[in-house]
């Protein structure tokens, strides 16, 4: 490509990167937290959400005394001892989920045998949190004595990440309360699901800059994104995931592959002009794609209806930014159809923008992708 173009490119797009960096700087701002680094800490406000989760879990109103930084004595309204709780806030930053820290409690009698755990404050998808609460994942460490602990529960797919999260925070605060070292295993599972993102990311780049030589590659690569990003790694961009990773960060070594997939997918429209992203990597638009082989006979969409759906994409971005502003709750993954991979935790609302979607690209080429995408609206050129 030549030089004046790229050029052309990086000032073309620069306004757009800008406006959507001044924008998540202020979410950040807003909501307290750039990256996962907190800006301004509130121990009141953290004193106040564990209180809140005790109350629940003795199911009364407790005193709690602390002993430490971690660990707290639980007295009842008489005054009694009925346990301790150590919370993870300290250690939680060492370890992310999918959308940021996953500090927890656990709940102990005086002879340190585990009680229950429970997540505090966080900002995991609702979803996933309901998912594993319904498995049991949180009553794993009941009953067992906190220095005797060495197995740990597995991971329950769907929710990997907030799952190891969890168990991390856990192992962390164990160590601390028996004054043993944490040591991190490596997980080679999610080492080889992250290389094979990589190794889907590096085949779409290569169809991207090479299309008239790698024709023959362009439907194994479809394939592979449904099969490698959505289906086993469940790794797409998504307004969400910009949003969550911008505002509460993520784990590097948990989710390098996606990372590097999220750069790239900035990174070569805007100095390239391609869309790399959205039109050889997204694992839903390669589904739309592959449906819509099934009909050759495409209905043309009118160009006036593609640039007035343009400014419909941009009132979406607008009104989502204003949404979560207000309501720190609101789930961003609930509007896009991508958490459709990670079927047992999609909610209804993905099933059915899914459902249509891909039911119309047997009609239409890529609907969603051209008419409706927020997220492909912030990687266009």
């Amino acid at each position: 490509m030549k030089r004046k173009k790229i050029v052309a490119n990086i000032k073309r797009n620069t306004p757009k990167l800008l406006l959507i960096t001044v924008v998540l700087f202020a979410l950040a701002i807003y909501r307290n937290s750039l990256f996962g680094d907190v800006l301004r800490r509130d121990n009141a406000v953290l004193l106040e959400n564990l209180q809140e989760v005790a109350d629940k879990f003795y199911g009364e109103r407790v005193v709690l005394k602390e002993r430490d930084n971690v660990l707290f004595e639980v007295n009842n309204s008489s005054g009694g001892v009925v346990g301790k709780v150590a919370w993870s806030y300290e250690f939680a930053k060492e370890s992310k989920g999918y959308a940021g820290a996953t500090p927890i409690a656990i709940f102990m009698d005086e002879g340190g045998l585990v009680q229950g755990v429970a997540l505090l404050r966080n900002n995991e998808t609702k979803k996933f949190v309901s998912r594993i609460t319904a498995r049991g994942f949180f009553e794993s460490w009941n009953g067992q004595k906190i220095s005797d602990i060495k197995e740990q529960p597995q991971a329950i797919s769907g929710a990997t990440l907030t799952t190891n999260s969890v168990i991390a925070n856990f192992q962390q605060t164990q160590a601390y309360l028996t004054k043993t070292e944490h040591k991190t295993p490596l997980d080679l599972y999610n080492l080889l699901g992250q290389l094979a993102v990589l190794g889907v990311l590096i085949l779409s780049l290569v169809v991207c800059f090479l299309p008239a030589r790698t024709r023959w590659l362009r439907i194994p690569v479809l394939l592979l994104s449904v099969g490698v990003l959505g289906v086993w790694q469940g790794a797409f961009v998504s307004v969400e995931l910009i949003y969550k990773w911008f505002v509460y960060g993520t784990s590097f070594t948990e989710r390098f592959g996606l990372i590097i997939v999220v750069v790239t997918a900035f990174v070569v429209p805007f100095i390239f002009g391609r869309a790399q992203y959205c039109t050889y990597l997204c694992p839903f638009g390669a589904a739309q794609e592959l449906v819509g082989m099934l009909n050759k006979r495409k209905l043309a969409i009118p160009v006036l209806v593609l640039k007035i759906f343009r400014y419909v994409r941009w009132g979406v971005l607008v009104v989502l930014t204003a949404v979560v502003a207000l309501n720190p709750f609101f789930e961003l993954s609930e509007v896009e159809p991508f958490t459709i991979f990670l079927i047992n935790s999609a909610a209804t609302s993905v099933v059915v923008i899914a459902a249509v979607s891909i039911v119309a690209s047997i009609f239409f080429q890529r609907p969603w992708c051209r008419l409706l995408c927020p997220t492909g609206e912030l990687l266009r050129n």
